[in-house]
């Protein structure tokens, strides 16, 4: 699958042939404003080789092994099952009276249509109108990420604990390299700080999702650290904001930030005043360059378009559910052999 990201004077181009930044039904026409880099492989390998390892571990918000089964919709008629790697498409569903959102679309969303751009309400495929996410469809199961009451119409989606968004509550999990993290935890213990430290990433999304993105990310070659997976809290600062992202996903229902980025262009006070008013016309900060690795940004990038998991094209009628991404279950033992078998393809 192609990046989504383009050289300035591509970005340039894209942003004079669609002056409105929200408008969200050409996707890919709001790039990511980062060098163009070679796309990397994710190459899967042992979380145990290839020298040393944290020792942290990153677990389900509940403590211990998540028993979540992936995300479902409730009341649909043709039960869908959302899996990493999976291709998306199929037909789009009209979630019926008494569930959430009854009366939306669903489904429908394929994988190369992932990408949304670093403006939320980005990225959707149908649906898409205006600037606010509020009264919109699910193109790929998922609600859109939750910043508050007041931030784009999204206070429907709320709070960060909700039961009933697909694939169970926001989370969020630092996502550094493995050399980084060492190098890092050694200077930490010696009150010793790098010259030019390289800010670290944060994944932001449903519990499933963060975590069947993690279990990727860090088997691939992205040399990506195992670390915590802790619940998303709008009152905890230290967290990721709006400003912080890099990268929305799935119909602004999957983020990834960057530590230190501060992207005025998303704060609270360039929203437009309604669903209709156009927004200011302000371009993206450009992401910093003496402090981010773009290498290692271009490869969990890729991998996470490759790996998210949405909503499948057919109906998976034999379980009635959607499938568990704990690799201790049957069904993760069978994605796991498929993932090493495409590794070797």
């Amino acid at each position: 699958m192609p990046a989504r990201w383009l050289k300035n004077d591509e970005a340039e181009s894209s942003q004079r042939r669609a002056p409105n930044m929200r408008s969200n039904n050409r996707v890919g026409k709001e790039p990511l404003q980062v060098r163009a880099l070679t796309k990397r492989k994710s190459k899967g390998k042992s979380g145990s080789g290839g020298g040393s390892s944290p020792s942290t571990t990153h677990k389900s918000t509940s403590g211990g092994t998540t028993s979540r089964s992936g995300f479902t919709i409730p009341g649909l008629t043709s039960k869908r099952s959302a899996t990493p790697f999976s291709d998306g498409g199929g037909s789009i569903i009209k979630i019926p009276s008494g569930s959430t959102f009854a009366g939306r679309d669903a489904g429908g969303g394929t994988r190369d249509q992932v990408y949304g751009s670093s403006r939320y309400g980005s990225g959707y495929p149908y649906g898409g109108y205006g600037s606010y996410v509020s009264g919109r469809g699910f193109p790929f199961g998922f609600w859109p990420m939750y910043w508050g009451p007041h931030y784009y119409g999204g206070s429907e989606y709320g709070p960060e604990r909700n039961e009933s968004r697909p694939g169970g509550n926001l989370t969020t999990t630092r996502i550094e390299s493995t050399f980084w993290h060492n190098v890092s935890s050694l200077l930490s213990s010696r009150d010793t700080t790098p010259t030019e430290p390289i800010h670290a990433f944060h994944l932001i999304g449903d519990e499933d999702s963060v975590r069947a993105v993690l279990d990727v990310l860090v088997t691939s070659d992205c040399d990506v650290a195992n670390l915590t997976i802790v619940p998303f809290d709008l009152t905890n600062t230290s967290q990721p904001s709006p400003e912080s992202v890099v990268q929305y996903y799935r119909s602004s229902s999957f983020a990834l930030t960057l530590d230190g980025y501060n992207n005025t262009a998303e704060s609270l006070g360039n929203m437009p005043s309604s669903n209709s008013s156009a927004p200011p016309n302000i371009p993206d900060t450009p992401i910093p360059t003496n402090s981010t690795d773009f290498s290692f940004l271009t490869c969990i990038n890729n991998t996470i378009s490759e790996a998210l998991p949405i909503m499948d094209g057919g109906a998976f009628s034999k379980f009635g559910s959607v499938p568990n991404f704990q690799m201790g279950s049957l069904l993760g033992l069978l994605w796991l052999t498929w993932f090493m078998l495409r590794r070797h393809a």
